[in-house]
């Protein structure tokens, strides 16, 4: 296994290249990898699954923005925590906990669609478990990382791991599409079985142990973890970035049901934009492991921001079906460059020993997303998807271009050093 790079260990990782691929090497990595493959899928399909059933039952998109926030309310308060878990105690042992529970939450999905008895308060509770464990899941996946791949691999290692994630949003929504239209509970019940295979790998894994110990209580480790990324302008500067794109451009994937009737398509041809968007952050996320020398200049995130606004923009707006897929491989190709780009400066920027509790303030911006729907959802019952759609993307863009203009200084040292 790789060694945890030592605290506080400043020793460059961006400024040469290595191969596209090159972290897949690692026999450990690429098990989790594996691992990464099986459970994103089934997070996929349900992030497809769920919103579409909620949209069936009730025709409204404020109800698809509920059972969001049910989900992005306790992950929003819960991912502190889970920053702390990380630091404190073995990654394996809450991985397992957490995929276990959310293996048994969907169980209970499909088993209340093949019984026909399925509510949308039912959705909102179990939304609000996944919201409970999710933090601790995500934030600990991605504080692994240092325990499985020597630090000079490591911003090939955060652009392969996000492969993961994309890889799913191109198979995994086209099957789901096409399987809930034929049936919801067989749909419902595949998504189990993938969590169940996550489990089998994740068994697999090292017990990733600690970097660091710690003597303060869990309030104390908190209030580390925030001193730490209040004190860095840079850090600050990269959380608001993330919390711009999660708040304004990810609220469209939950919101995408919504224009089966703006586009006249049925849950196979839905699943195929979710394929699309998937299709180009898989490309994007390639691109930056392929350059990942180049991850931390602002330029490039500067450049990413702006095409993704303006891609939300003419998805939107576009009546076309063929044009909407076209326009969501960008929005895909962008925001993951964007985000991508964004985590891999987190880490070149962080100190190992905090790399947990600086995770959880991410994953709290990863909250921020399920809330945006609410106002968004209940934007669109309003004036339309498109407007609601095609608003949030230029508000993106034209914040973006404003901090770039207002605020020059730390993309200009972002791109020098």
């Amino acid at each position: 296994m790789a060694e945890p790079f030592p605290a506080g260990d400043k020793t460059p990782v961006v400024g040469s290249r290595v191969g596209t691929f090159a972290a897949l090497r690692a026999p450990q990595f690429r098990l989790f990898w594996v691992g990464g493959v099986l459970f994103f899928s089934a997070m996929s399909m349900t992030n497809l699954g769920r919103p579409w059933l909620a949209y069936e039952i009730s025709g409204s998109g404020l109800n698809i923005g509920i059972v969001a926030v049910a989900q992005g309310l306790p992950m929003l308060v819960l991912a502190p925590f889970g920053g702390v878990a990380a630091d404190r105690f073995p990654k394996r042992s809450i991985m397992l906990v957490a995929q276990a529970i959310l293996l048994l939450t969907t169980l209970t999905t499909a088993i209340l669609v093949l019984t026909g008895v399925v509510e949308i308060w039912h959705l909102v509770a179990i939304s609000f478990i996944h919201g409970c464990v999710l933090p601790f899941e995500m934030t600990v996946r991605n504080a692994y990382l240092p325990n499985l791949l020597d630090r000079r691999l490591l911003p090939n290692g955060v652009a392969l791991n996000s492969t993961v994630h994309n890889l799913n949003q191109i198979v995994s929504p086209s099957i789901a599409g096409v399987i809930l239209a034929w049936d919801p509970g067989t749909a419902f019940i595949v998504m189990t079985a993938l969590h169940g295979l996550a489990v089998l790998t994740t068994l697999r894994l090292p017990l990733g142990a600690p970097q660091g110990g710690s003597n303060k209580s869990v309030l104390g480790d908190l209030a580390v973890g925030f001193r730490y990324v209040a004190g860095s302008p840079t850090l600050r500067m990269l959380i608001f970035l993330a919390f711009l794109a999660m708040a304004l451009a990810h609220p469209y994937q939950q919101l995408l049901p919504t224009f089966q009737d703006v586009l006249g398509i049925g849950p196979a041809r839905l699943g195929y934009l979710y394929a699309a968007a998937g299709m180009g952050a898989l490309v994007g996320s390639l691109s930056v492991a392929a350059f990942s020398h180049l991850a931390t200049r602002g330029s490039v995130q500067l450049l990413a921001g702006v095409t993704l606004g303006a891609a939300l923009v003419s998805f939107a707006l576009s009546p076309i079906y063929l044009v909407a897929l076209g326009s969501l491989f960008l929005v895909g190709l962008a925001q993951q460059s964007y985000m991508t780009i964004n985590q891999t400066a987190l880490i070149t920027t962080s100190d190992p020993a905090l790399y947990g509790r600086v995770m959880s303030v991410v994953v709290m911006i990863r909250a921020s997303a399920p809330l945006a729907v609410l106002p968004i959802g209940a934007l669109v019952d309003a004036i339309g998807a498109p407007g609601a759609i095609a608003s949030a993307g230029a508000i993106l863009a034209s914040t973006i271009v404003g901090m770039r203009l207002l605020w020059p200084a730390p993309w200009q040292r972002r791109q020098t050093g």
